[in-house]
């Protein structure tokens, strides 16, 4: 794919970006929810018309991870009650297809580094745990297992993210675990919004390190040299 197209799709993506971050600030839902709907539907073609080297399986991951990132979008902007469980049960296959992404997209496995170094997860393992163990009692019954059931499989996300260190080019290592720092930091305000208190320009914070931590992970996955399977 020539490299124009790619840098259209990646300004198509940009620009809905931005205006979806605007659209959070005014009046007017149904402007916020197709800018919203079309973040990631923009954001996979953008991987699939960017020229790499990665491995086939690596790229089918990305576009998976993405796809069921896209359904729990629009499952939690549909006015309608009901579907938080069914928005949080796509976000989390998305989670686990990402940590598998990590597993193609490193020499070896991250999950297996981390468990032999295990003083590398202290902070993240730290940080996981001490979430769920403040927002538990804040949960409404009934939500208690899904919801920690969640932040634990980020928590492996985020572990995974950094195992791949010494396994992988620096620059998608670092834009990888970036991306997933700034995915955990969104869900994480977006509990905080919705179970403790409402955060000031909630929206704007939880939508704006969403999009960052997605492409982010998107640009570093796609920098993995892996070889043509």
């Amino acid at each position: 794919m020539k490299k124009s197209t790619t840098l259209v799709w990646l300004g198509l993506f940009l620009l809905d970006a931005v205006l979806h971050l605007v659209s959070t600030q005014i009046e007017g839902q149904l402007f916020n929810q197709v800018t919203k709907a079309l973040l990631m539907p923009l954001l996979i073609v953008y991987a699939i018309t960017k020229k790499s080297i990665i491995a086939p399986r690596l790229k089918r991951s990305l576009v998976i991870a993405l796809l069921f990132s896209w359904v729990g979008d629009i499952l939690l902007a549909l006015p309608v009650s009901g579907y938080f469980i069914p928005g949080l049960a796509a976000f989390l296959v998305g989670h686990v297809v990402y940590i598998v992404a990590y597993g193609y997209a490193s020499a070896t496995y991250p999950l297996k580094v981390i468990w032999h170094r295990w003083w590398y997860s202290l902070p993240i393992v730290g940080y996981g745990f001490s979430f769920i163990a403040w927002l538990l009692p804040k949960l409404p019954s009934g939500l208690e297992i899904p919801v920690v059931l969640y932040a634990l499989v980020i928590t492996v996300m985020l572990l995974a993210a950094a195992g791949r260190g010494k396994y992988t080019h620096p620059t998608s290592f670092i834009f990888v675990l970036l991306g997933a720092v700034f995915f955990a930091l969104s869900d994480s305000m977006i509990a905080i919004n919705r179970f403790v208190n409402p955060l000031e320009q909630g929206s704007l914070l939880i939508m704006s390190t969403y999009i960052l931590g997605q492409w982010l992970i998107t640009e570093g996955l796609l920098r993995h040299p892996s070889p043509a399977e």
